[in-house]
């Protein structure tokens, strides 16, 4: 979110400067080059311009704003490939063996998961946890399940695991 708003001059040089580079494609080239989960591309793109548009004061100084522009794609793409690698090591790390072993009293009880811990998250949030960190299913076969987009999927995951870690450490 901008902490001010911009002015009518600053927002038309950001205007100018993402139609002029996506009519020439270099930023979707370089992003789709870098970016290890394609399915971020539009969303590293927007992230870029949003942190243009919050230093706007050094876009506006710098000799050269597409050169600029490419600096702060670079260090986001670095950050959203660190962050997805980190999201996904967690909540992949469960195996449906370890879930078994530690999380559940015996084998029988696999049936009962959903009684165990569907009241953890909100339903939709748990059954997308328990498909995605259990069953190890792909987050491209989920979204198409579910008939929603590979970016909706990720982030109902990243929202369920964060209100199921709340709870868990509320629980302790």
């Amino acid at each position: 979110m901008l902490e001010r708003k911009l002015k009518p001059e600053e927002n038309g040089i950001v205007d100018k400067l993402y139609w002029k580079m996506q009519k020439e494609g270099a930023l979707r080239r370089y992003a789709n080059r870098f970016v290890i989960d394609k399915s971020f591309v539009d969303d590293v793109i927007q992230t870029t311009f949003l942190i243009a548009c919050e230093k706007i004061e050094a876009l506006i100084v710098s000799p050269n704003r597409e050169g600029y522009i490419m600096f702060v794609l670079k260090n986001t793409i670095k950050n959203f490939n660190r962050v997805g690698n980190k999201i996904a090591q967690m909540l992949s790390s469960v195996s449906e063996q370890e879930w078994l072993e530690n999380y559940l009293e015996s084998k029988e009880d696999e049936d009962d998961l959903d009684l165990l811990y569907g009241d953890l998250v909100k339903y939709k949030e748990y059954e997308l946890l328990k498909e995605f960190a259990v069953k190890r299913r792909k987050i491209a076969d989920i979204a198409k399940d579910l008939g929603i987009s590979e970016n909706a999927c990720k982030l109902r995951i990243f929202r369920g695991k964060r209100k199921l870690r709340e709870i868990l450490e509320s629980r302790k």
